[in-house]
């Protein structure tokens, strides 16, 4: 939850105060179309019926003399005050509809471990909790609530809850929190079930309310400065991946906890007083820095949840009100840390001003390029809520403590969520296991405290020049760079494949997909553009860029530059353009090999010749092999890595690395073009 949208200028402040009269009661049991940004989740659940991404469990350990019965009917009382936890959702002519269901006494799965032994009980309590946390949501039936209650002992309790997002969000955990205790403390003092004071709007009121201001035309200016902002296109964030893109965006996540300690807390506190912004500002600054420095960008979006609950008559109310802002991350080469707050500040600013909008009417606004696979707009979350939002529960004579639960699934490829406290503050980095490991991700977390910690240390250094590596790392990268082995012998590795040729010409040499290549096959087709490129001049310490899918043109493309002596410069076609184009820059290359399909997706400059491997024309080159006179020291290839400072930087190796490199692998002999692309493409 953005802690920055609780702040209300008196103008705005005002023009919530004119549209409280907009919102009606709805009749008992009338239904109503959903909010925006519960129909964004009505189609995500239908796409993937058992997605539990959207799950939002809390797990307490209850330690005292728990009355059962007065627990169940305190959360009766509950869902009974809002009517939210009591809709059912379901499609009337396609549209998705919601309705409240009439108040019905609610009952807890009740699961007694006290007479386990202690091992068998905490499996079977990691079990219980597991299940709570993971639970498929039926929208259909209500409620849309679960609950579990573990006895451990005479005097010590889990109890695990779990709710849909379409139903609540941050902002509702302390409401439920507070409703809920209130409840249990009345249950505690009469029989029966408890009656919550009525609230005089409910979720659904508020639901249909913001469609008919929609309709109403009400949200143009506001949309028209979203427009403004975010320009015509923003660019995909080109994270690098350690795992292939699925072709359908996928949920499966996890999350690394870390801790914000004390010193370092109030350091941010102390810039954040200096710079007259909130924690918020600094925070999502330094997730802008890193983000840049790790895709290579200066431009892209992250989106910002915001509460979305600027009405006053919304304020204590449990549902999904929480919509998200985009915002533009803009760095440029000579900004420095100080000066990128104060954008990130001035946006927030803008944002606040402009906050009715909801996410799913921007993006219906949009005409950005979609791909499948991502998130449109914004493939990265970040958000900060304070410690006292969170909404701990407090039960009358009970110690309550939060309890760590099992994560599941992952919204988007990245979010980082920060809780901040007066003394000690909290994150929590969730990712998209099929496209990060674990250990990327911890890397990602140690660099982010290094941007923080410059932050607030040194602010007038230029984010180009900030240095993100640890001392370890500093020291891991420097025993890489040493090696005392000499390689006398080595042979170039384009020779290797000839002398393969000549021992057995119909092995397979290379497999893509259903296509396969014998040895002689790729040594012809490879032969045949290296007398091609040599008719164009290229020779030994002659860069070309190639540009390539990964393809059975990919590994020719290679073995071709090679066997022409020259040295190859890899450009992946899904790296920014602005990426590519320095990259095709600052190597010099005058020749670029590509795809007839990507070349117009290329930042292709004047004076650079192009060729298209799919189209070009080899037929009447000679397959015999050049014979074109190289050594281990003539350089082989042209590799580039993100730097330190932000910019692609070239590291180039000869045919004596490469040829260490891929005996190294001891697959050399038998190629696949997947393996092929990950050896090629990074060291």
């Amino acid at each position: 939850m953005n802690i920055e949208v609780r702040e209300t200028s008196g103008a705005k402040a005002s023009e919530t105060q004119a549209h409280v009269t907009e919102l009606g009661r709805l009749a008992e049991g009338e239904a109503a179309r959903l909010s925006f940004a519960q129909e964004q989740l009505w189609f995500l659940q239908h796409l993937e019926p058992n997605l539990t991404a959207y799950n939002l469990p809390r797990v307490f350990r209850l330690t005292g003399p728990l009355d059962v019965q007065a627990l169940e009917a305190a959360f009766s009382a509950l869902i009974e005050r809002h009517a939210v936890l009591r809709t059912r959702f379901f499609e009337r002519g396609s549209v998705p509809m919601q309705v409240v269901e009439p108040a019905q006494p609610f009952a807890l799965n009740i699961i007694d471990l006290s007479n386990d032994q202690p091992s068998e009980r905490e499996v079977r309590l990691h079990t219980a909790v597991k299940a709570v946390v993971s639970h498929v949501f039926d929208l259909e039936r209500a409620p849309t609530m679960v609950g579990c209650l573990i006895k451990l002992d005479k005097r010590e309790q889990v109890l695990a809850l779990c709710l849909h997002h379409i139903v609540s969000d941050a902002w509702s955990n302390p409401i439920l929190a507070r409703d809920l205790a209130d409840a249990y403390r009345m249950a505690l003092r009469q029989a029966g079930t408890p009656h919550l004071p009525s609230l005089p709007l409910q979720y659904i009121d508020y639901a249909a309310g913001q469609r008919e201001r929609a309709e109403s035309g009400a949200l143009e200016a506001e949309l028209a400065y979203w427009q403004r902002y975010l320009g015509d296109e923003l660019p995909a964030l080109e994270l690098p991946l350690d795992f292939k893109r699925p072709l359908n965006q996928s949920f499966q996540g996890a999350a690394i906890e870390f801790d914000v300690d004390a010193s370092f807390n109030a350091a941010i506190q102390n810039f954040c007083r200096a710079e007259r912004c909130t924690p918020f500002v600094v925070l999502l600054a330094a997730w802008q820095l890193l983000l840049a420095r790790y895709s290579g960008q200066d431009e892209f979006a992250i989106g910002v949840p915001s509460s979305g609950r600027s009405r006053e008559d919304v304020q204590d109310l449990v549902g999904f009100f929480v919509t998200t802002q985009v915002y533009r991350a803009r760095l440029t080469p000579g900004m420095s840390l100080r000066q990128l707050c104060r954008q990130v500040r001035s946006d927030a600013i803008a944002a606040l001003n402009h906050a009715d909008v909801p996410f799913d009417v921007l993006l219906s606004s949009r005409k950005d390029r979609r791909e499948a696979g991502r998130s449109p707009l914004f493939q990265v979350m970040f958000g900060v809520q304070m410690a006292d939002e969170v909404g701990n529960l407090e039960f009358e004579g009970l110690a309550v403590t939060s309890m760590e639960y099992p994560h599941q699934g992952a919204k988007y490829e990245l979010s980082l969520d920060l809780t901040i406290g007066a003394r000690q503050s909290r994150g929590s980095l969730e990712y998209n296991t099929e496209l990060f490991k674990e250990s990327t991700v911890q890397r990602l977390v140690g660099h982010y405290r290094r941007v923080l910690e410059a932050m607030v240390t040194d602010a007038d250094q230029s984010v180009q020049t900030l240095d993100l590596l640890s001392a370890e790392e500093h020291r891991q990268l420097t025993q890489w760079g040493v090696n005392s082995t000499q390689y006398s012998d080595t042979e170039p590795v384009h020779s290797l494949i000839e002398r393969q040729v000549k021992v057995n010409p119909r092995a397979t040499a290379l497999i893509f997909g259903d296509q396969q290549l014998s040895y002689s096959e790729l040594n012809v087709r490879s032969n045949r553009l290296a007398h091609y490129l040599i008719g164009l001049g290229v020779k030994p310490e002659v860069k070309v860029g190639i540009a390539v899918e990964r393809s059975i043109e990919m590994v020719v493309g290679l073995l071709g530059i090679l066997k022409a002596g020259g040295a190859y410069v890899p450009l992946d076609p899904e790296y920014p353009k602005e990426r590519l184009g320095y990259m095709i820059g600052d190597s010099g290359i005058d020749l670029l090999l590509t795809q007839s399909w990507l070349k117009s997706a290329l930042p292709l400059t004047d004076g650079l010749r192009v060729l298209e491997l799919d189209t070009l024309d080899l037929s009447a080159e000679s397959e015999h092999d050049p014979q074109v006179a190289v050594h281990g020291e003539n350089l082989a290839y042209v590799i580039y890595t993100s730097g330190s400072t932000g910019q692609p930087k070239g590291a180039q190796l000869c045919h004596q690395n490469i040829s260490r490199l891929l005996s190294a692998t001891e697959r050399w002999f038998h190629f696949n073009a997947d393996d092929v692309w990950t050896l090629f493409h990074s060291y």
